[in-house]
C-alpha cells in the first residue's frame, strides 16, 4: 500500500516537474504541487 502511494507520487512529481520546465512558469508549478500533495493525502486518509 505505502510503495503504491511512494510511486504514485513520484510519478505525479516527475510529470509536473517536466511540465514546469516546458512552461517555465514557477508559480503555476507550485500551486500544481500542492494540489497534487491535497489529493494524495486525501487518498490516503
Amino acid at each position: 500500500m505505502v510503495i503504491i502511494i511512494l510511486i504514485s507520487l513520484t510519478f505525479v512529481g516527475i510529470s509536473l516537474f517536466l511540465s514546469s520546465i516546458q512552461r517555465k512558469n514557477s508559480d503555476d508549478y507550485m500551486k500544481d504541487i500542492q494540489k497534487e500533495l491535497s489529493n494524495e493525502l486525501k487518498i490516503i486518509k
